[in-house]
């Protein structure tokens, strides 16, 4: 569920008017519903990183949803922004810490750290230890760490001179095979990720995509921190990925 395309009218309603709480009851009873009616496990909610500056004032919703979803035996996996060095992130570090005993887990879109603008690696594992490392801040509490799940990208973005943007496993095979026969993927030890340069008709492509190594580098990660996995998303990297899970 996202909370797309809200008119900064309606957010202020839902979060801050005197009709807020029952405009947020509704809305749990709603999700409720739905999921009784189509027998859903729960739900994946994307709402911190699309309501701007009512962020603040969602916590305790959060709060209140989680426990009504779980009094009905419905998971609710929330998705929540990496550290980017934004001045909100404080704001999402220690909120995690109100929110984690209300939900099953917080999936952690630790991925897209580039993009067309600024070319280059989908999602460096320095970055990703330090987005996890952010949200734990040495607690070893085994139930905080399980709740994160650690954003695993089985997608990939292949850059031109002119921008560039996702690909998807078919698409790198189609770019692999127009590849010289003496090239070979280059590994970067600082970002544990893997990339081509390959020369096409649009011009030379410089792709960043998943291979089996940098995947088994990420759930290293993850059993390093006691967190789990998430990816986004199925469908999308090649079908020997799922060997290693």
């Amino acid at each position: 569920m996202l909370f797309e395309n809200w008119q900064p009218s309606d957010l202020k309603a839902f979060f801050m008017e005197p009709t807020a709480h029952t405009e947020q009851k509704a809305f749990t009873e709603e999700v409720i519903k739905i999921c009784r009616q189509w027998k859903f496990d729960g739900i994946v909610l994307e709402i911190l990183s699309q309501i701007g500056k009512f962020a603040d004032k969602s916590v305790k919703f959060l709060q209140q949803f989680g426990l009504a979803m779980s009094e009905d035996n419905f998971s609710v996996v929330l998705v929540y922004p990496p550290f980017r060095g934004y001045p909100t992130d404080e704001f999402f570090i220690q909120a995690f810490n109100d929110i984690y005993p209300y939900v099953t887990a917080v999936s952690v879109m630790t991925y897209d750290f580039s993009n067309p603008q600024k070319p280059g690696p989908n999602a460096p594992l320095y970055w990703m230890k330090l987005c996890i490392e952010k949200l734990i801040d040495n607690d070893d509490n085994p139930e905080k760490r399980s709740k994160i799940l650690l954003g695993l990208n089985f997608y990939g973005n292949s850059y031109t001179a002119n921008g560039g943007g996702p690909i998807v496993g078919t698409e790198y095979i189609e770019l692999l095979k127009n590849a010289k026969t003496n090239q070979a993927l280059t590994y970067n030890n600082n970002t544990a990720e893997n990339y081509i340069e390959v020369r096409t008709s649009q011009g030379t492509k410089k792709i960043f995509y998943p291979s089996l190594y940098s995947i088994q580098k990420r759930l290293e990660l993850a059993q390093e921190y006691g967190n789990g996995v998430a990816i986004w998303e199925l469908g999308q990297g090649l079908d020997y990925f799922y060997d290693l899970l």
